[in-house]
């Protein structure tokens, strides 16, 4: 069986990252996969690699990335859609394996494990994913969304019924996204197994350079919650953590290794 995904890339000044990012769309097995590039007036080779890999450009102008990928997707087709920032990437069998599952569990939202590398591409970290029992909890009471948008794919159909990305936010209309489709009923998977993506870690991206605004915007989107509901999301947050105390512990071993060398 074949399935269809729509990908909206929002792009400016990729250039150094951008073709490992549409190699690991185009390679993607048994997708019938459709790619709109929107470009906020890049002045690198940004649109030359885009007319090398033969994808569709469209032009928003530039202040919002929401704004742009919202572009993007009304172009889109497909009965899934998401989008991918133009310096991660997939791995060859991600969407196969999302809509599997999101098909097969009748889901509005499948989401995956996801890797972490470093501006060269070199591997960092792995985040295993929240499992969906703490998902509500974690992101509305704790402000935190428990898996890397890059490795979600959703329905078109549900993008639209919640009104798209809120393009009043700048950094963190994903979460707002995801939160009000978690309150709004929308049924999640989460598909186990190795990451289903790689997300590029650097100074330069908005979450590095913009902490302060981005915590005002998730606590606009949380409002105001009870101390039972925080006492909740907190217990929800530490659970999350112990999944991953394997990978933490890596980390450490990581960094202490690298330290030695």
């Amino acid at each position: 069986m074949s399935y269809e995904i729509g990908v909206v890339v929002p792009t400016y000044n990729c250039g150094p990252t951008l073709d490992s990012t549409l190699l690991s769309l185009r390679r993607q097995g048994g997708v019938d996969i459709e790619i709109i590039v929107v470009d906020s007036g890049s002045t690198d080779d940004t649109l030359g690699i885009c007319e090398r890999w033969k994808v569709k450009v469209v032009y928003e102008p530039p202040g919002n990335m929401y704004r742009a990928i919202n572009k993007g997707m009304g172009l889109l087709q497909a009965k899934w859609i998401t989008y991918l920032n133009g310096d991660d990437y997939v791995f060859l069998d991600s969407y196969k394996r999302l809509m599997s599952l999101g098909e097969a569990e009748n889901a509005d939202v499948v989401y995956g494990n996801c890797d972490y590398i470093d501006r060269g591409g070199r591997f960092r970290y792995s985040v295993r994913a929240v499992p969906v029992r703490l998902l509500k909890r974690l992101s509305l009471q704790s402000g935190v969304m428990g898996f890397a948008q890059s490795a979600a794919v959703f329905r078109a159909v549900a993008y639209e019924e919640l009104s798209k990305f809120d393009e009043g936010y700048r950094f963190v209309a994903d979460f707002a996204f995801f939160s009000k489709a978690i309150a709004a009923g929308k049924r999640f998977s989460r598909l186990s197994g190795p990451a289903v993506c790689a997300f590029r870690i650097h100074d330069e991206q908005l979450s590095a350079r913009h902490r302060e605004p981005m915590g005002k915007e998730v606590a606009e989107v949380m409002g105001i919650a009870s101390w039972k509901r925080r006492a909740w999301g907190t217990i929800a947050l530490i659970g999350w953590r112990l999944l991953n105390l394997d990978h933490y512990l890596m980390r450490l071993a990581r960094v202490k290794r690298v330290g030695t060398l």
